[in-house]
């Protein structure tokens, strides 16, 4: 009697086990898209500031302004 308690304990542990497993990775993988999608919202701003600097040092050029001393 005592292995069929046993044994009916394992296959409960086994069972739950696997299914909480599975519902972790399918919570697991929705989130690596979601931080997916925020690196690559991250990536356009990153670029978008780029081109903002780069649009900022060439109007400075255009307007003459001297670099600082302590930039030099």
């Amino acid at each position: 009697m005592d292995v069929l308690s046993t044994a009916i304990n394992a296959a409960v542990i086994v069972i739950v086990g696997g299914l909480s497993a599975r519902y972790a990775k399918g919570r697991f993988d929705a989130l690596e898209r979601r931080m997916d999608r925020l690196e690559g919202r991250i990536d356009r701003l990153d670029g978008r500031v780029d081109s903002v600097r780069s649009d900022l040092t060439q109007l400075a050029l255009a307007l003459g302004v001297r670099p600082r001393a302590s930039e030099r």
